[in-house]
């Protein structure tokens, strides 16, 4: 069942729950009306007849019978009974067979003061009525056939009623539910007009208010981010096959010259020097790839633990070294509170480790002096890492530009590398809910600022 059909069913069955209890309420609130009225009128005849057989001298129980018996009644079988406080009878209006008030209901009656009972179809009413000292109990009997049939015909009007209004409901329900889903189904248009080559299409968010435009606006912000992601995927694999093809076709290159002639030892050698050098550059691309790749999963898939950063960093500076013996990374402390713990931040030790060597190694490289200054310190609530260089610097209009994987600046195509290692940096930053700001200056050098949440 789609969600129209079912909407609608719902808001057939909320109005007829509503209908049906505004029906019952008014049924039951008749049938109370009812009979409290027609106890009063019961009263009323008990009264009348009381005063004329008590009040009244000249009016006996014959006399008073004649009365009733030639009174046009309003009442349908209506009967009137008067006893003693000793439950003699003294009158009644029935017919001779018709029985006597049992005891029960006298004495109930006579100690409350007032009692209604029904016997059979006839409902009663009895009363106390005072005569001086003398306490009489009228009994006041009838069929309100008036009334039951009202009530019948009140069911019966309502009865139809429901049925109609349920008729008509349905239909409307179906009509409204679907003006109301009438934008989501623009939306499933539209978003069913949007394939991997129409990445670039929208989706309307009409007045921009309401639920369906929060819908619409969170699919363009996932479409947004798909068409990021493809476009990134293109350049990936774009960049990713030019940069592999290089070494690759030197290698090949180098060995199909070499198989020409005869070389001797030396000449081997050298080749073969070269040779290793495009397979280390291609050893070294291809692990910035997979790093590259692991940066990009989901951090909830990542085993994390509580890590020191100074240590972390200190560890890095350890590879860069051994990397490169030429190279040095000086480390320094700034703003640090008495309490160390505030360094302590909860991570990926491997994925933050390769995002530090990166850091460094590009700051090595890039100085004149083979020289990085690394600070770490604690301001704001968060911890601190500036990695800082006195090389060449960034263009200005690349500053946003050299986090893209495999972009390189200008100014940096004197030196090896594969424009891998800034992005992968800021990935893994980003992976750990940390940021990363890099300000330079051209031929004053560089700092990248890294601020993560201690834990």
């Amino acid at each position: 069942m789609n969600i129209k059909l079912r909407l609608s069913f719902q808001f057939s069955l909320a109005i007829a729950l509503i209908l049906l209890l505004f029906s019952a309420g008014i049924y039951l609130f008749s049938a109370s009306h009812r009979q409290v009225e027609f106890a009063s009128r019961l009263e009323k005849s008990a009264i009348n007849s009381a005063r004329l057989l008590i009040d009244v001298k000249e009016v006996d129980s014959k006399l008073l019978n004649i009365i009733d018996r030639n009174t046009v009644k309003a009442l349908t079988r209506e009967m009137v009974f008067i006893y003693d406080s000793r439950y003699n009878e003294m009158y009644r209006s029935a017919d001779a067979d018709f029985p006597r008030i049992d005891s029960l209901t006298l004495y109930n009656v006579l100690s409350l003061g007032k009692a209604a009972f029904s016997m059979g179809e006839l409902e009663g009413v009895g009363m106390l009525y005072h005569d001086g000292g003398k306490r009489f109990i009228v009994i006041a009997l009838a069929n309100d056939e008036y009334g039951h049939n009202e009530l019948q015909r009140l069911k019966y009007m309502l009865f139809i009623a429901m049925f109609i209004f349920l008729a008509l409901i349905f239909p409307l329900g179906l009509f409204l539910a679907g003006r109301a889903l009438a934008p989501i189904s623009k939306v499933v248009k539209e978003v069913e007009q949007i394939s991997a080559q129409r990445l670039d299409r929208r989706v309307d968010t009409g007045n921009g208010r309401d639920e369906i435009a929060r819908l619409a606006q969170t699919f363009n912000s996932m479409l947004e981010r798909l068409e990021a992601a493809f476009e990134m995927q293109r350049s990936f694999v774009s960049n990713a096959s030019h940069e592999l093809r290089t070494p690759l076709t030197s290698i090949t290159g180098q060995i199909e010259v070499t198989l020409l002639k005869e070389r001797d030892k030396a000449e081997y050698e050298a080749i073969l020097q070269s040779i290793l050098e495009d397979i280390r550059s291609l050893n070294t691309l291809s692990n910035g790839l997979l790093e590259l790749a692991q940066s990009s999963v989901d951090f909830t898939a990542i085993k994390v633990k509580p890590l020191r950063v100074d240590e972390l960093l200190l560890v890095a500076r350890q590879d860069v070294l051994r990397r490169n013996s030429a190279y040095s990374v000086d480390v320094r402390y700034f703003d640090l509170p008495d309490d160390s713990d505030v360094l302590m931040i909860s991570g990926s030790e491997n994925l933050l480790r390769i995002a530090f060597i990166n850091l460094i190694d590009n700051a090595c490289k890039f100085s004149p002096s083979y020289n990085a200054d690394v600070s770490i310190g604690f301001e704001d609530g968060f911890v601190v890492i500036k990695i800082a260089d006195s090389g060449i610097g960034i263009h200005p209009e690349e500053i946003e530009k050299v986090t893209i994987p495999f972009y390189r600046g200008k100014n940096t195509r004197s030196q090896t590398g594969h424009g891998i290692g800034l992005s992968l940096a800021k990935k893994i930053v980003e992976l750990h809910r940390g940021s990363m700001q890099i300000v330079s200056l051209l031929n004053s050098g560089t700092i990248v600022t890294i601020r993560m949440i201690n834990s």
